[in-house]
């Protein structure tokens, strides 16, 4: 299994480092058939600590904070809370379908719409991709989702959408895995397994910032709207029961 979970974690790596999100995304994908829903939301933050921190150092000097203040209000809010919920919650299989509807109508709407669509860091937009990263952040350690595709639409800049979601990732990191910790929800066997994907998704980091150096703008977008796409897919499938 610990193969299973480094082989995973170094694809996640990859994709971060691409996209700017599917970290998660990517582990969520693998994880829960091999460990419960919510060991695995934990594994899987426990694991991406390192990355979100070390994509941050990176492109630090092209972050804007300012526009990450308002939706950081909404996700770290609600993601305390589903944190909290998640200890006491049995099975998730309709909350795990609605966020597989919602990534797949995200990549949708913004794969077909996204020239015609301008929020700009506009208050509602905050608002709503804030408090549904939180949700989806909490309960399935996929808060990235909501927030690129609020960061994206009010980056100027590839490398600046880089730097806000990596910010705003390393933050919700240092939350979801200090809740998490004081809540009980970490147990020693995680360690081992959190330190060995943490090294992975590193190493997929490196492959990844080669590829991302030479992407243009428009091909970043379509990346990071067909991840949507797909992880929505997925996510809908394995609710359903169709993986075994």
């Amino acid at each position: 299994m610990g193969a299973c979970i480094m082989a995973t974690a170094f694809a996640a790596g990859f994709v971060q480092a691409v996209t700017g999100f599917g970290c998660n995304v990517v582990m969520m994908a693998v994880l829960p058939f091999l460990l419960s829903v919510t060991e695995a939301a934990v594994v899987s933050d426990l694991c991406a600590a390192a990355l979100v921190f070390a994509l941050t150092w990176k492109y630090r000097e092209h972050i804007q904070g300012r526009k990450l203040i308002l939706p950081a209000v909404f996700y770290f809010a609600f993601g305390a809370l589903m944190i909290r919920l998640s200890a006491y919650m049995g099975d998730l299989k309709f909350l795990e379908s609605l966020l597989g509807f919602l990534l797949l109508v995200f990549a949708v709407v913004m794969g077909f719409f996204s020239n015609k669509i301008q929020i700009k860091g506009s208050v509602p937009a905050a608002v709503a991709c804030g408090t549904i990263s939180g949700i989806m952040g909490g309960l399935f350690a996929m808060g990235g989702p909501g927030m690129a595709f609020y960061n994206l639409a009010a980056a100027d800049s590839k490398e600046e959408y880089l730097g806000n979601s990596s910010l705003f990732l390393a933050l919700a990191a240092v939350e979801n895995n200090a809740l998490r910790i004081a809540g009980g929800l970490v147990t020693g066997q995680m360690i081992p397994w959190a330190l060995g994907g943490a090294a992975a998704m590193l190493l997929g980091k490196v492959f990844g910032d080669r590829v991302v150096q030479r992407m243009p703008v428009e091909t970043l977008k379509r990346s990071v709207y067909g991840l949507m796409g797909v992880s929505g897919i997925l996510t809908l499938l394995k609710s359903a029961g169709i993986f075994v």
